[in-house]
């Protein structure tokens, strides 16, 4: 599991505003960074999975937990050791990193969706 949250004084700093947000931006920020998540990161997490039955990475899902945290998780007791590594009875380290990678390589497109998004409601 993944937990991807904004820190809202960082964030304030990133886009270059030193006031306070508003509740209802906020809400676009959590709401923008859920979307962000779930339509650019989780379907490159589904991509980068590794896949014997398919049950990982169709367990992959992205979830909104609160006004400002989503959580980009799987369902399977398996999918942590195939992210960070484990070895194998053979005594060779096998790892097969798929959320991390995922998140890395969209990072940039994540926080520009987040800031257009921002900057459009703070226009209205």
């Amino acid at each position: 599991m993944i937990r991807i949250t904004w820190d809202k004084g960082k964030f304030d700093k990133i886009i270059g505003k030193q006031r306070e947000l508003s509740r209802e931006a906020i809400g676009v920020v959590g709401q923008s960074l859920f979307e962000g998540v779930r339509d650019i990161i989780e379907p490159t997490t589904k991509q980068l999975a590794p896949v014997r039955t398919g049950a990982l990475r169709d367990s992959i899902h992205t979830e909104k937990m609160d006004k400002t945290t989503t959580k980009l998780a799987d369902n399977v007791h398996y999918g942590i050791f195939q992210e960070l590594g484990f070895y194998h009875s053979s005594g060779k380290f096998i790892q097969h990193p798929f959320m991390i990678p995922a998140v890395e390589s969209h990072l940039d497109d994540l926080v520009n969706k987040v800031e257009n998004d921002l900057k459009k409601e703070i226009k209205k």
